[in-house]
């Protein structure tokens, strides 16, 4: 007969296999970059913070020890991008591995901002920053044939793709220009490839979903490449909050790839309206002195078989 547990016994079973896998680990502290998410702060009372970090697929729970908390020098909020040095541990009340932060990092900026000073200082001495600031996109009629530039196997394809064929316009095109992930060579290699297309690029489309590194995107080396490029380029990088110095050097900036899409597939649909508009005026046009001339022709027809 299976024996039978209580909830409570079956709960200490779990942790006392996770302390065991805990112990056997050789390495228990970690370096993770991810978004605060369920953000719990009771520095005023407890002194404790907790909340999870998430890639914005999984998400693991954090705690912060009030001595660690009270160090923490700049504003903390749901949706910050933060690297913490951690280390896990079981949380025996849910049967869990948590993590105990042991420092604390703000990167939803890194200093963003002070690099691109730096960068377009630099750009505008090589003659490139007007060049990057005179490329336009084109709106009326929108871009036709689209690349998107993404890393491999990022969901950037789908969302943007997915958005923009909403708008069933027979004349776009994708072409799809995937780069290995956190390779600034492999990224400035297809930008290039995209200026050589056969058929011609009206659009470059620079991509990545949220919870991902977007160092590359912040590459010196790959901000020049962008600022020469003659094509419009559009940048739709990561969560809403995220800020990369390609975003100050693209034609057009949007939050994530789905708003890009989004946006082009509004434009298309707004081009398409305003063309079937035009075509239904010009049709008027045509039928108002259509119709007189004929009225005009019947007359004189009828005098013609009178007479």
């Amino acid at each position: 007969m299976q024996k039978k547990y209580s909830p409570t016994e079956i709960k200490n079973k779990i942790c006392d296999l996770l302390e065991k896998a805990v112990e056997l680990s050789e390495n228990r502290k970690f370096s993770i970059i991810g978004y605060i998410e369920n953000l719990y702060d009771h520095r005023d009372a407890s002194g404790w913070l907790s909340f999870f970090i998430t890639d914005g697929f999984n998400r693991l729970y954090c705690t912060v020890e009030p001595e660690i908390a009270a160090k923490i020098d700049f504003p903390i909020y749901d949706g910050a991008r933060v690297k913490i040095i951690s280390e896990y541990r079981v949380f025996h009340k849910t049967a869990q591995i948590e993590l105990s932060v042991l420092s604390f990092e703000d990167i939803s900026k890194t200093n963003v901002n002070n690099l691109f000073i730096e960068m377009k200082n630099t750009l505008s001495e090589e003659g490139l920053l007007s060049q990057a600031e005179l490329r336009k996109i084109s709106l009326d009629p929108p871009p036709k044939r689209i690349a998107i530039v993404a890393p491999e196997n990022s969901s950037a394809f789908s969302e943007f793709e997915f958005e923009l064929l909403r708008a069933q316009n027979p004349e776009i095109h994708i072409y799809k220009r995937p780069f290995k992930e956190n390779s600034p060579d492999s990224l400035i290699d297809e930008i290039i490839k995209c200026t050589l297309i056969k058929e011609g690029i009206d659009l470059i489309v620079v991509a990545e979903t949220g919870g991902k590194d977007i160092s590359v995107f912040n590459n010196k080396s790959v901000i020049r490449e962008v600022a020469k490029c003659q094509i419009p380029v559009l940048s739709a990088i990561g969560y809403a909050i995220d800020r990369t110095l390609l975003d100050y050097i693209a034609s057009e900036t949007l939050p994530t790839p789905t708003a890009a899409g989004q946006w082009l597939y509004k434009l298309n649909i707004g081009y398409m309206t305003k063309k079937k508009e035009a075509t239904k005026k010009m049709i008027y046009i045509i039928l108002g002195m259509l119709i007189p001339l004929l009225g005009l022709l019947g007359y004189m027809f009828l005098n013609f078989l009178l007479k």
